[in-house]
């Protein structure tokens, strides 16, 4: 069975389409992840920034002059209300993540099935 170069140009499209939605598809599922739980996938370091007041001060989380007059209490509610915030921002990141991973999918998966369909008419018409 002798394959037309618009047949092989269909079935390139679409393993390369493949290609696009399988990574698509493994950043949506992490990105899940971490909408769900974005402890795991913020970075070490603003997640270490955050474990302690010590790290906190260190890791410029707030000046040593603020450090100096404030009370272990008061870092703590500031260490524990920043950290809320950066909790916030990484689960919007994922989710907006999601969004565009899963429009690649989407996308690729639409190409591929055209490109499929055309391998299939070149090979109706071939026979």
């Amino acid at each position: 069975m002798k394959k037309t170069i618009l047949e092989v140009y269909a079935m390139a499209v679409c393993f390369f389409a493949i290609i696009v939605i399988t990574i698509s598809l493994s950043s949506v599922i992490y990105k899940a992840v971490g909408s769900i739980n974005p402890e795991l996938t913020i970075k070490s370091y603003t997640y270490e920034k955050y474990l302690s007041n010590e790290n906190f001060k260190s890791k410029k989380g707030c000046t040593k002059e603020e450090a100096a007059s404030l009370s272990e209490d008061e870092i703590t509610s500031k260490r524990e209300a920043a950290y809320a915030v950066e909790l916030r921002s990484e689960k919007r990141k994922n989710l907006q993540g999601i969004l565009e991973s899963s429009s690649y999918t989407f996308v690729a998966s639409i190409v591929c099935v055209i490109h499929m369909l055309i391998a299939k008419g070149s090979r109706k018409t071939n026979a």
